[in-house]
């Protein structure tokens, strides 16, 4: 079975596909990965891909350790690591919103699936944790959205005392969206990514793209960059005509 599958669309599916090993992240899947965020990102009839998983027990697990502890040298090392950068990358820079739906534990690299995503909805029974140190390793990558969507105090309790979450701490934390039951799971997963699918998506793309440009300029150089970038929405011809259709229905 091949670790990915990628079903096209208007609401396009990336499922990671290995539940043996509870979706570890090998090479193979990262570099599946990276394609075909990249490939969807490029493809103007997707309007929301969902980030799945197969199996009831993870998400994903994070790195395989397996690979991570076959790496002889620090260049192979570095190759890997960049692999688990690039996926994180690519979500943050598709100009679609992407939607995780998680089953099951999201640890490590999981985590890092999990922050990167636009919007999560999350079984009850989900778990989110970073064991990293107790393996003798730090979670250096995913530090990066992870420090953008958690509280500092909190991570830093997850990183060094190994705290797990549950998905209803997760959500008060902003961890992710929205904690349902398992049986509840698909529906709002669908439910979400329909009501997203019918929002413009030059919209959402240059939205995202503004938001992601701002993360770590000061207020005032994100007020004199985001005045730029509302300028050019209202310009284009979709904003021109929806607000024309406002006035008219209001007048």
């Amino acid at each position: 079975m091949e670790t990915l599958k990628v079903e096209r669309g208007r609401v396009a599916r990336v499922v990671i596909q290995r539940p043996e090993v509870r979706n570890a992240l090998n090479t193979e899947t990262l570099q599946a990965l990276i394609r075909a965020l990249k490939e969807l990102a490029a493809d103007d009839e997707v309007r929301v891909i969902r980030l799945e998983s197969a199996g009831d027990r993870a998400f994903c697990a994070g790195a395989d350790l397996r690979e991570v502890a076959a790496a002889q040298t620090l260049s192979e090392r570095r190759r890997y690591f960049q692999q688990v950068g690039d996926v994180v990358a690519a979500m943050l820079k598709a100009p679609q919103p992407i939607v995780a739906r998680v089953q099951g534990h999201a640890l490590a690299g999981g985590m890092g699936l999990v922050a990167a995503a636009d919007f999560v909805v999350a079984a009850k029974e989900a778990q989110f944790g970073l064991p990293e140190v107790d393996l003798g390793l730090f979670p250096m990558v995913v530090m990066a959205p992870l420090l953008r969507v958690l509280p500092r105090r909190v991570l830093w309790e997850m990183i060094l005392l190994g705290r797990r979450l549950t998905a209803e701490e997760a959500e008060g934390y902003g961890l992710i969206h929205r904690a349902v039951e398992r049986s509840q799971l698909d529906e709002e997963v669908a439910r979400l990514a329909e009501t997203l699918a019918q929002k413009s998506p030059s919209v959402l793309a240059l939205g995202k793209t503004a938001l992601w440009s701002v993360e770590s300029l000061s207020i005032w150089e994100s007020l004199a960059s985001l005045k730029d970038w509302s300028a050019l929405l209202a310009g284009t011809e979709e904003a021109k005509e929806a607000i024309g259709r406002f006035l008219t229905r209001s007048s």
